[in-house]
């Protein structure tokens, strides 16, 4: 099966991937969305991308701001962000390229992931009400959500394909045609022109940030019936990202250990029909022993549905009741 493979590079720059990478990415037709904050926007990175673009490599910029700003794109920051991309696109025309794609990483501000992520699950669940208090400004949500498609549009007309890489369980908003959660996680999805959307079903992390309630197998057939799901509201724009194969900007995050972990997951995927696939993370795969054996085992990857787990069917049902009723509820106090 024909798939589009490329790699999310967080931790590693353009002038490292080109020299440590590029041959792999070659060989096994990968493309690359390359991490890009402000202090990466050096003439040798530019030069770097560049290269690595003539030798056949799809070149997404990632773009990501200071943390204090809220390091993904979202609501609240979403005027710097757009304004940050305009100023990568124009980087790049000042050094003779463009990039292939754009990635918007749409995600809650990552001082509230820290918060949560950091939180035992009792101690997370004391500080939603808080959270969700502090998100739940319709009109913020409407305005960014404007600036976010305006932007996007934008970037169609210099004829740039535009990813939003989205938190798996806005999925469950989109599929019901609600927004409720994209509200509550300040990350408009819905009603803007991605080119394609994928969620970041990230089976190992799943299973480490609920403290093994959820396990792997269950990740990945969750990943596979949300597939499914998306894929009959976004066609052929259903994407996915898997992983993870290394530790991003929080730290600590549970890791696949064998290529053979990774594959049951993009099996999984590829089962459900979806053909644009992203991996986390580039450096991960490149820190292992054996980084080849990653990419041939990805590359080689066929279709599979994974086993049948009924704690993947729960939590699908339940969300078929849930959403609709927080999308009432949230309305009533918007």
């Amino acid at each position: 099966m024909k798939f589009r493979l490329a790699f999310w590079a967080e931790n590693i720059s353009p002038v490292e991937i080109e020299s440590d990478a590029l041959p792999l990415l070659i060989e096994y037709n990968a493309g690359v969305a390359f991490a890009l904050p402000r202090e990466r926007l050096t003439e040798e990175n530019a030069l770097a991308l560049k290269r690595i673009q003539e030798a056949g490599v799809e070149v997404s910029f990632w773009p990501l701001l200071d943390e204090r700003d809220g390091y993904w794109p979202n609501e609240r920051n979403a005027a710097d962000f757009v304004a940050y991309v305009d100023e990568l696109i124009e980087w790049a025309s000042n050094h003779g390229f463009r990039p292939d794609r754009v990635a918007f990483d749409m995600e809650i501000p990552i001082r509230m992931m820290r918060m949560l992520e950091q939180s035992s699950g009792v101690e997370a669940l004391k500080s939603l009400p808080g959270i969700i208090r502090e998100n739940s400004d319709r009109a913020r949500f409407e305005a960014s959500r404007e600036i976010f498609r305006t932007a996007v549009t934008s970037l169609h007309a210099k004829g740039i394909f535009v990813e939003a890489a989205i938190l798996p369980w806005i999925i469950f908003d989109i599929f019901e045609g609600t927004d409720a959660i994209q509200d509550l996680n300040e990350t408009p999805v819905s009603g803007i022109p991605w080119d394609s959307v994928s969620p970041m079903w990230y089976s190992s992390m799943i299973e480490g940030m609920t403290g093994g309630s959820i396990k792997v197998s269950d990740a990945d057939s969750l990943t596979y019936m949300a597939s499914v799901m998306l894929r009959s509201k976004l066609g052929k724009a259903a994407a996915v990202s898997l992983g993870a194969t290394g530790c991003g900007v929080l730290g600590g995050e549970t890791v696949f250990d064998r290529p053979e972990e990774l594959v049951a997951s993009l099996s999984g995927a590829l089962s459900a029909g979806i053909t644009d696939v992203s991996i986390y993370s580039l450096e991960g795969v490149l820190e292992r022993p054996d980084p080849r054996a990653w990419f041939a085992a990805l590359r080689e990857a066929k279709p599979k549905v994974p086993p049948h787990s009924p704690k993947a069917k729960r939590i699908i049902t339940g969300s078929r009741y849930v959403i609709p009723a927080i999308d009432r509820i949230h309305r009533s106090f918007s």
